[in-house]
């Protein structure tokens, strides 16, 4: 889940301050990883790209509980506020 939280957020990042950087840093901190592990995390970037590219919200607090034999993942959503313009279609999700 950290590799998954530590992804979005850096895209999330990256979309706040228009820049690239932050997926640079991910991806070359695994430049050393396996193969496997890499495709992994650019399958992540490009999902998070295509699919949700309208969700600016980072997460914040996150926790995983059990339920009656299922996990269920939480957290807090986090926004930009200094240099976001919200209108009812950023409050949508």
């Amino acid at each position: 889940m950290l590799t998954i939280i530590t992804v979005w957020n850096a895209i999330v990042l990256d979309t706040w301050h228009n820049t690239d950087k932050n997926e640079k840093m991910v991806l070359d901190a695994l430049s050393q990883a396996p193969k496997e592990g890499q495709l992994q995390v650019k399958r992540l970037i490009k999902r998070k790209k295509t699919k949700f590219s309208d969700d600016i919200r980072a997460v914040g607090d996150h926790w995983i509980r059990e339920e009656l034999g299922d996990f269920i993942f939480g957290c807090e959503a986090r926004l930009d506020i200094e240099r976001i313009s919200l209108n009812e279609d950023s409050l949508k999700h």
